[in-house]
């Protein structure tokens, strides 16, 4: 337990530095679920004596809300400064690797496999990142995780307490993500096959099971039955393909798309390679055949359903990696000890370098052409396409977010016609709330699928002097064109403004935007009708 403590400790303290030492605003999803913790606080604060529970729950009516209250819960205590925000995805990755640990020694009853599996998990790249964001995926991978744990401890569901105590993380889960479901199913799955099996030979669990489903829905329901029209409308948009993401399903580059993502930006190559006798060891010991069974089952099912899941994203399979390092730990204690500290050492040099620059800034990454998954990265120590390194910048969005706030009173409609990692119509609104506290319903952004259809100079023209107040146009550098849907039609709308057509606008401001990893230098244009 020592170790525990100090694996704990060492990712608490560097956490809360990296935060501390990163200057940029949360950006795209992180800074969406900050706006909606805000959202939450600022109604509570103002709603005291006229609280409206189907209001309260309207507020998030497509992201579950549970990560968003405890979100507002930092935000009253930070008085919504940003980065004590963020601080959830900490608290979230701490509680992921106890509860790893805990679940970990619940199967296999063996305190180094356990470590190893907490170490290997907490040092994966992807995971580290995210813990230092207000997002929902570590949060849920930390409550599947404590759900594992009290499944196991229920004893197929015999025990009351754990029995109780597992619906009620599992309904937390359910309300971090909906697809909180799909990981808990194989898991489940594991529980109640026994259940039918002994239902002759030992009590069934009928009661502590209909306890533990009223308690579900007692949790969950309000929330899904409040908002389930709009989830369903905007799941249809949201499931469809990124166009980075494969188009066809049913490729070798579909099937092998995730697992590229996987060696390159969690386990790494060197942990990709531990698997091997991870998984071999594994299946080959017999006192361990129920938990290899479990394991592989899990990895498959899970890899396969996310496969053919159309949008796709590395942080969908974070819930995921657990399994990945409980697998690589078991191999690793087949190993020599020199071999464990190397390995260990590995993992956390990479650490030092992709979050730290320490000793060496990360500017470094070695490709190799293997079958079936192309051009993968073997070494990762760099800023692109993922960056884990903590940022600086002498941009001032508080002073946009003011020259903005100063066009007029009242709803301004926003045009925002950049969308990359250091401005985005997300990395704004947070600010917004800040510094503008009197107004923060008054800012709207305009989505780019409203322009989808109006891409003809009249019918810009015309879209523009209906719908939009003020302006913000990138000079130089719009985004990634397989970032962004509309890139063609919003593109026009760019150029309108850059070949001086925009004729019912004015240019009050211009400011300089610095480059970073992934787009140049850039030049911003600000227009007020």
């Amino acid at each position: 337990m020592p170790s525990l403590f100090l694996l704990i400790a060492f990712h608490l303290f560097s956490n809360t530095l990296w935060i501390n030492l990163n200057n940029i605003p949360p950006t795209w999803d992180a800074a969406l679920h900050t706006t909606i913790s805000l959202r939450f606080l600022e109604y509570t604060q103002n709603h005291l004596t006229t609280f409206n529970l189907v209001d309260f729950l309207k507020i998030t009516d497509y992201y579950p809300p549970f990560v968003h209250w405890v979100g507002a819960i930092l935000a009253m205590i930070g008085q919504g400064d940003w980065k004590t925000i963020e601080f959830s995805g900490t608290i979230f990755f701490i509680g992921a690797i106890i509860f790893l640990y805990f679940y970990t020694h619940e199967l296999f009853k063996n305190h180094q496999i356990a470590l190893y599996s907490s170490v290997f998990f907490s040092f994966f790249i992807t995971v580290y990142q995210q813990s230092r964001d207000h997002m929902l995926d570590v949060p849920l991978t930390a409550l599947f995780l404590a759900g594992l744990y009290f499944l196991a401890k229920s004893d197929h569901f015999h025990k009351i307490t754990p029995t109780l105590t597992f619906f009620a993380v599992f309904a937390l889960a359910f309300l971090t993500k909906w697809y909180a479901v799909v990981y808990f199913s194989v898991p489940l799955l594991f529980v109640f096959v026994p259940i039918f099996r002994e239902i002759k030979s030992r009590p069934h669990p009928l009661k502590n099971l209909i306890l533990g489903s009223l308690l579900f829905l007692i949790i969950t329901a309000p929330w899904y039955l409040v908002n389930l029209p709009q989830i369903i409308a905007t799941t249809q948009i949201t499931s469809q393909p990124e166009l980075a993401d494969p188009q066809n399903l049913f490729s070798l580059n579909n099937l092998f798309f995730n697992l590229k993502l996987i060696i390159m930006f969690q386990l790494s190559f060197v942990g990709f390679l531990l698997l091997f006798p991870g998984i071999f060891f594994l299946v080959k010991s017999k006192d361990q055949s129920k938990n290899a069974l479990l394991i592989i089952s899990v990895l498959v099912f899970n890899y396969l359903f996310f496969t053919f899941i159309p949008n796709k994203n590395i942080r969908y399979l974070l819930p995921l990696m657990p399994f990945f390092a409980i697998t690589m730990a078991f191999g690793l204690t087949k190993l020599p000890k020199l071999a464990r500290w190397a390995i260990v050492a590995y993992f956390v040099g990479t650490y030092l370098i992709l979050s730290f620059g320490f000793p060496f800034l990360p500017k470094y990454k070695y490709t190799v052409d293997l079958p079936l998954l192309g051009p993968t990265d073997i070494l990762y120590l760099h800023t692109y396409p993922v960056r884990v390194l903590y940022q600086n910048t002498s941009f001032s969005y508080d002073q946009i977010v003011a020259d903005i706030a100063a066009v007029k009173m009242g709803q301004i409609k926003i045009l925002l016609l950049k969308d990359t990692p250091n401005l985005n119509n997300g990395l704004l609104d947070p600010r917004f709330y800040q510094n503008v506290k009197t107004r923060q319903d008054d800012f709207y952004y305009l989505g780019y699928d409203l322009t989808l259809g109006k891409d003809t100079n009249p019918q810009i023209a015309d879209f523009l002097a209906k719908n939009v107040d003020v302006a913000v146009v990138s000079t130089n550098y719009l985004g990634l064109r397989e970032a962004i849907r509309e890139f063609d039609t919003v593109e026009k709308y760019r150029q309108f403004f850059l070949t001086g057509q925009a004729t019912n606008f004015v240019l009050i401001k211009t400011y300089s935007l610095p480059a970073d990893d992934f787009s140049p230098a850039d030049t911003l244009l600000l227009y007020k009708k």
